[in-house]
């Protein structure tokens, strides 16, 4: 993972001349050197705000950047309105892509929402690279792909994982939760351990969620999983709950009362002794008990001589002739229903699959109009069209969609209208599947209905001595649809329990999950790396001559990974100068660990005015000869330094060691007339 500051430009166009100024950054150690109220925090701001992660200084949003880049700039004594301006950044990956991105600061014509980029080096190799707008501080910049941190993320090589919101809500972490850690600003950064981490973005333990990330720990895929475990085991509970009530309806619908089901899942109790019952009007018997019952009523009725019907043997053929003719076209009815309801439901998942599509475009469309809104020059779409936009067939090279493209506003209407259309259309083709669907099951009883009566007068007709008459028949009818009902309903009620019997297989396995899951989510390898984390904070506080306490005694807690001491933070009890040498400590801590291949951290620390609390000199001094030595490791990163220190004591601090000193002379402005 790799973001390389190479050049950062300033540009403001005045009632006057235009203004601004232009940093070139190095690998390695930079050192901005100025006067105080020159411009330091200006550039170091407008890193962060070309980044669109203003967001962690503020949940407002105001322009971090001051007035000589919004309202009005002082040259040479005289003051200029600022018409325009905007800021310029170029930055590089450890794949070796580079970026340049623009963000205005004031303009009519762009607001500060868009971000504008151009793949290539921009700043220090114009020419014509390809060109996309994104943008920032809205509503899914951080999941969308027209989103600029999103486009950020991907940039620098992350896999920004889902963390858990107060509300119990996934959602990214959020960059801005992230790059406190790699950039301390001026004001308010130096107040404390993670001292911009913004709590407005609502996110449970951003602290922690941030270290994870950076450095890689396993701990955070253990605190996820547990918690989708956890999930999983209500969304089993609210399945069980449904199926419980499944179980009731059919029941009751065939006079079945179900017994012995458990009130609540349990480890220890599966839905095995269920016991299905019915009433016989002055007691209960199980459902196997009534169909036995029923059967050998049945046979009773077929035996029982009463009225021959000999005399009626004509009547019965006719009969039997008329309810085979009722078979056959309900059964003919029956199929074309279900060859229609077929062809139904592939016209609706046809429709489904469109209207899918069309809320795709359509979300694409309106971030390319909010594009536009801010002020997009180049609004296009953030795919190759190489798709026909109505039936979505690949076009080949040399394929004209249509000689008058349609806008971006007259798209979102024309999608807008299609949907309607067409969700209407799923409206009306479901009421169409409900109304077959009950066809179908009328049929289908016509359909039992005529098999009943058919094999009813072939018995009579066959067994003409012994068949019961016409009430005989109706009352032997009567007891085999019971007994068909019950045989249903039982067959229903045994699906519906096999489904209870897995739901509460997989709860029962969640549970074990849960509790084989270890207490301490930290691995081994977790261990180790803060063991790593926690020797460099120790071996800096002893370089920068911590005093407040013994710096051995310092450790990394294994809940917060952040520095404690007995177990309690570092806060307090210590000295300003100290608490400054401990973040000083902590960060490029996190800097040194965090750069193997296996971890998160991007290799760049920007620190605005590290000797904070007149820190002495010697601290500073191996702060910045730690700082330079790291360039000289296999992987090296950018750390950004800017300091109103005395120039001649920089250059006498560093010596030789590899380093890159921007330095503005005495009383100067670093923003400065453009000729």
């Amino acid at each position: 993972m790799r973001l390389k500051i190479r050049r950062l430009e300033l540009r403001a166009s005045t009632t006057g001349p235009m203004v601004g100024t232009s940093l070139d950054f190095s690998d390695g150690l930079n050192i901005i050197r100025a006067d105080n109220s020159s411009g330091k925090s200006t550039c170091l701001q407008a890193i962060i705000y070309a980044l669109g992660l203003e967001g962690m200084l503020s949940a407002r949003r105001e322009i971090p950047l001051p007035h000589a880049m919004t309202h009005a700039v002082d040259i040479d004594g005289l003051d200029f309105a600022v018409l325009e301006s905007h800021v310029s950044l170029e930055i590089e990956n450890d794949r070796g892509e580079v970026l340049t991105v623009r963000r205005a600061v004031k303009s009519d014509a762009v607001e500060r929402s868009l971000v504008q980029t151009w793949e290539g080096p921009q700043l220090t190799a114009s020419g014509d690279y390809p060109r996309r707008d994104y943008f920032v501080r809205r509503p899914g910049a951080a999941q969308r792909e027209a989103g600029y941190q999103y486009r950020l993320a991907n940039f620098v090589g992350w896999n920004i994982p889902q963390v858990s919101r107060l509300d119990g809500a996934e959602c990214p972490l959020y960059l801005e939760a992230i790059f406190p850690f790699l950039y301390v600003e001026q004001k308010h950064g130096w107040s404390g351990i993670q001292a911009r981490i913004p709590g407005y973005l609502s996110l449970r333990d951003p602290g922690k969620r941030a270290v994870e990330f950076i450095l890689g720990l396993e701990a955070y895929s253990k605190i996820l999983t547990r918690q989708r475990l956890i999930s999983v085991r209500s969304m089993l509970e609210a399945e069980w709950k449904a199926t419980i009530g499944s179980l009731r309806v059919a029941g009751e619908a065939a006079g079945i009362v179900i017994s012995g089901l458990p009130e609540r899942l349990s480890k220890t109790r599966r839905p095995s002794s269920i016991s299905l019952m019915v009433s016989t009007g002055s007691g209960w018997i199980s459902v196997d008990d009534a169909l036995n019952n029923i059967e050998n009523e049945i046979v009773r009725l077929a035996r029982e001589e009463t009225r021959t019907v000999a005399d009626r043997a004509t009547d019965s053929e006719a009969e039997l002739i008329g309810a085979q003719r009722s078979l056959a076209e309900n059964s003919a009815l029956l199929s074309a229903t279900i060859e229609e309801l077929a062809d139904v439901g592939r016209r609706r998942a046809a429709l489904d699959a469109r209207i899918e599509a069309l809320e795709e475009d359509l979300q694409r469309h309106q971030d390319l109009n909010l594009l536009e809104r801010l002020g997009s020059s180049h609004v296009s779409f953030l795919g190759e069209l190489n798709q026909c936009p109505t039936c979505h067939q690949e076009l080949h090279d040399g394929y004209e969609i249509s000689h008058a493209v349609m806008s971006v506003a007259e798209n979102l209407d024309f999608i807008s209208q299609q949907l309607s259309t067409f969700r209407s259309m799923r409206e009306d083709i479901t009421r169409v599947v409900l109304a077959l669907q009950a066809r179908e099951g009328a049929l289908r009883e016509r359909v039992m209905d005529s098999r009943r009566s058919i094999r009813a007068y072939k018995d009579s007709l066959l067994e003409a001595n012994a068949t019961p008459s016409a009430g005989d028949l109706v009352a032997r009818l009567r007891f085999e649809d019971r007994k068909e009902f019950l045989a249903r309903t039982r067959s229903e009620i045994e699906k519906i329990l096999t489904q209870l019997r897995q739901t509460t297989d997989a709860w029962t396995a969640n549970e074990r999950l849960i509790a084989d899951m270890n207490d301490d989510p930290l691995s081994d390898l977790d261990k180790a790396t803060l063991d790593k984390l926690q020797a460099s904070v120790r071996d800096q506080l002893t370089q920068y001559e911590f005093r407040s306490l013994d710096s051995g005694s310092v450790e990394i807690s294994r809940d917060t990974y952040r520095p404690i001491h007995e177990g309690f933070d570092l806060g307090f009890d210590l000295s300003a100068s100290d608490m400054i040498r401990l973040i000083w400590a902590y960060l490029l801590g996190l800097f040194e660990v965090g750069r193997s291949q296996t971890q998160n951290h991007p290799r760049l620390l920007v620190f605005d005015e590290p000797r904070q609390q007149e820190t002495a000199r010697i601290s500073f001094e191996r702060l910045l000869t730690r700082s330079a030595q790291l360039h000289q490791d296999a992987a090296p990163g950018q750390i950004i330094f800017a300091t109103s220190d005395d120039q001649g004591e920089i250059v006498r601090m560093l010596g030789d060691l590899p380093h890159r000193l921007i330095s503005f002379p005495a009383s100067g402005k670093i923003l400065r007339a453009i000729p």
